[in-house]
């Protein structure tokens, strides 16, 4: 932990974990972010203000993750979602994580 002047603090680790989620333009604002991935551009997730109306979606298409969540907690299965999405099992599954973390809190 680092103590900086007017006694803020900043934990370098933390910060930089997410700031490396965030793809940056060239006049340094952030122009995507993909959670929960190592490196920018490497997940199955991506929220891009300018698609979906910044909507988490999966990677490469157009279909937003609530949509994938909504049906799996209807009960859909997991396989029968990646095949009408045309994607992976790991897209759709990944596609599920954070909208249930989403919720996780809300049922605490």
């Amino acid at each position: 932990m680092n103590i900086v002047r007017g006694g803020q603090r900043a934990f370098p680790e933390a910060v930089m974990r997410y700031l490396r989620e965030i793809e940056w333009r060239r006049d340094t604002f952030a122009s995507r972010w993909w959670p929960g991935a190592t490196d920018a551009g490497s997940g199955n997730v991506v929220v891009a203000p300018r698609r979906a109306f910044g909507s988490p979606m999966i990677a490469g298409t157009g279909i937003r993750t609530e949509d994938v969540f909504l049906r799996f907690s209807a009960g859909e299965p997991l396989s029968e979602l990646a095949d009408d999405y045309g994607s992976t099992r790991d897209q759709a599954e990944a596609a599920i994580r954070p909208e249930a973390q989403f919720l996780e809190p809300l049922a605490a």
